[in-house]
Formats: C-alpha cells, sequence, structure tokens
C-alpha cells in the first residue's frame, strides 16, 4: 500500500494525500474527509521515513537511561513520553546499563535515526559523546530559572516542549498546577506559562 493507490482511490494528486496526512489548511474540508475515508479504507499507513526526509523532523525524541531496572526510571519515562505524546512525538528509550560503550551506541542510533532530541539521564556520559551541535536551553516557570536542558542546535519547537517538561526540576516547581502553554523564545528560553 503506497500513497498512490490512496490517491487514486480519493481522485485527488498524491500532495493532496500528503497535505492531507499533514493537516494542511490548505486542503478543503471535504476533499480531506475524502482522502481520509480511502486512508480507512485501504489501512494506509504513512512511511515515517518518506515523512522524516522531506521535513527533516523524525517525530522522535530520544531518552537514554543507565538502568530501566532502576524504581527511579519507571516514573520518570512515564513523564517524558506523556509530555512527548501530548505533542505528536514518540520516544525511543536506550539503556545503558552503566556501561559506556553501550551508552555510545545509544547515542550512534538516535543520531542515525535523526531525533529531534534526547534528554541523557545517566552518570557514565563522556562528554565527548554530546553531539558539538548543541545549545542550552533555560527553563523558566514564574519568572525563575527552573532548570537548564541540552539540546541538538535546530530541535523543533515541540521536542523542547517535551523536553522541559519532563524535567525533574521543573515538574517539582509546577507542583500539580495545569500547564497552559509552552513558549520557546528564539534565544533559547522555554517558558512554562501556567
Amino acid at each position: 500500500m503506497n500513497i498512490k493507490e490512496v490517491a487514486k482511490r480519493a481522485k485527488v494528486s498524491t500532495a493532496t494525500v500528503s497535505r492531507t496526512i499533514n493537516d494542511s489548511e490548505k486542503v478543503r474540508p471535504g476533499t480531506a474527509a475524502r482522502v481520509r475515508q480511502a486512508i480507512e479504507e485501504l489501512n494506509f499507513y504513512p512511511n515515517t521515513h518518506a515523512r522524516t526526509l522531506v521535513s527533516g523532523r523524525s517525530r522522535m525524541l530520544g531518552l537514554i537511561i543507565s538502568d530501566i531496572t532502576n524504581p527511579f526510571f519507571p516514573e520518570l519515562v512515564k513523564s517524558f513520553e506523556d509530555q512527548a505524546v501530548e505533542r505528536g512525538q514518540e520516544v525511543i528509550i536506550g539503556n545503558t546499563d552503566y556501561n559506556p560503550k553501550r551508552m555510545a551506541g545509544c547515542i550512534r542510533r538516535m543520531v542515525e535515526r535523526k531525533v529531534d532530541g534526547v534528554a541523557i539521564m545517566t552518570s557514565e556520559a563522556d562528554p565527548a559523546l554530546v553531539m558539538e551541535d548543541e545549545v542550552t536551553i533555560a527553563i523558566q516557570h514564574k519568572g525563575k530559572l527552573r532548570d537548564t536542558l541540552t539540546a541538538p542546535k535546530g530541535a523543533s519547537r515541540e521536542a523542547l516542549e517535551a523536553l522541559a517538561l519532563a524535567s525533574e526540576k521543573v515538574q517539582r516547581s509546577l507542583d500539580g498546577a495545569q500547564v497552559r502553554k509552552v513558549i520557546v523564545v528564539p534565544d533559547r528560553l522555554v517558558n512554562i506559562v501556567t
């Protein structure tokens, strides 16, 4: 099954199918409904690799942890994934088992998969392994610096939001308050509004 078959069934171009899948406002509602119906009838799933190549964004975040069996990590992983899924991102988890070679492999796999951002929650991270093309992001809540995080240059707004909201320090500062919006400012600042 491919996008051409969906286009043929819906009697539209492949570009219209692509725009519909990506929720573009350029597609008329009736046309979009016809495309979605064709997608459902044909049980079509977009090729995420092709989407990554075209858009330059994988809609994936990486999370590297030391030991998946450590009772500290399940809550962190759940919070990270909740924030990512809320923003239309998927999470890839790497487990290092406190092994620096495995850590290097995890980072390499994340880079190969072109993840939009990576959170490294380990004690064995060698600074030489971390990509040079990084920026430090300051996370603010109620006008106070709550945490900092490191993200790849050019990381998507969604990736930065998910990384910021998954921060344990940020979660403590929110103290259960409902997040109304997350503002990502070009000068490397994430502001969380409750």
